[in-house]
């Protein structure tokens, strides 16, 4: 993320451990919704660069889905670490974005920080259970194992704790994740998590963030419902507005 003259900052999509504009090379600007003064000048990407962003979490989920929790974990806690760090920024950004309060951007600083500690704990919950058999003398073991690339749609209300609770259990769990962030907090809600996470040491690919001008969801959603590779939907919506998206063609699904 770069800043263009005093206030306006220029920020990219996430794919593939890089920072890159849309394939178009359009851009849209990200505004104040109060004073309508521009926050950032942002990627709006198109069903291209979520074909791209599937592609590279796909190529890294064979890596990622096989490594030892304490790598899931230590990456987690440092995440958090990071975003704390960075408190006053994020809630301000919260603000210029979002038009949330003061005091609701520091209950989101207070939530996620607390939601990445604890989904640093998931890869050493139980893989499995012992189930009944109809075989005397068996027991059946069902184990549970990471699906593949989610899709995460997240919305702009609450737009840290939601964005960060759409890809926290899918990652810890050994997933690998697209965000479309909303237009309306493409940066509270989807390119901060690129810039934390590849600090906190992710593999490159396993987070990938896509984003979209203001109308132009629904291409992306369109790639992430209909890719083959992508294994789940995670996303966070009214019912007016699921049956009003594409994205209602697929059902929300558990990420493990």
């Amino acid at each position: 993320m770069t800043s263009v003259g005093s206030h306006v900052r220029e920020v990219q999509q996430f794919i593939g451990g890089e920072w890159t504009g849309a394939a178009s090379g359009a851009t849209f600007e990200d505004r104040d919704p109060f004073t309508g003064e521009v926050v950032a000048v942002v990627p709006a990407g198109g069903r291209a660069d979520a074909a791209r962003a599937v592609a590279a979490a796909a190529d890294a989920f064979p890596e990622w889905s096989q490594s030892a929790p304490a790598a899931r974990q230590a990456i987690f806690l440092k995440a958090a670490d990071i975003l704390e760090s960075r408190r006053d920024e994020v809630v301000g950004l919260l603000a210029k974005e979002t038009g949330c309060s003061f005091g609701f951007g520091m209950f989101q600083m207070g939530f996620v920080p607390g939601l990445f500690r604890q989904a640093a704990a998931a890869p050493y919950a139980p893989l499995g259970q012992i189930l009944p058999s109809d075989h005397p003398g068996t027991l059946a073991l069902g184990i549970r194992r990471p699906v593949g690339v989610v899709g995460a749609i997240a919305p702009w209300n609450a737009a840290l704790i939601l964005s960060a609770r759409s890809i926290a259990a899918p990652l810890a769990l050994g997933n690998t994740v697209v965000l479309k962030p909303s237009e309306l907090s493409p940066l509270v809600g989807g390119t901060i998590w690129g810039e934390i996470f590849s600090e906190a040491g992710l593999t490159a690919g396993v987070l990938n963030v896509v984003t979209h001008a203001p109308g132009d969801a629904g291409a992306i959603g369109d790639e992430l419902v209909e890719n083959p590779a992508v294994r789940r939907i995670n996303f966070t919506g009214s019912t007016a507005a699921s049956t009003r998206s594409s994205y209602s063609r697929t059902p929300i699904s558990s990420t493990r």
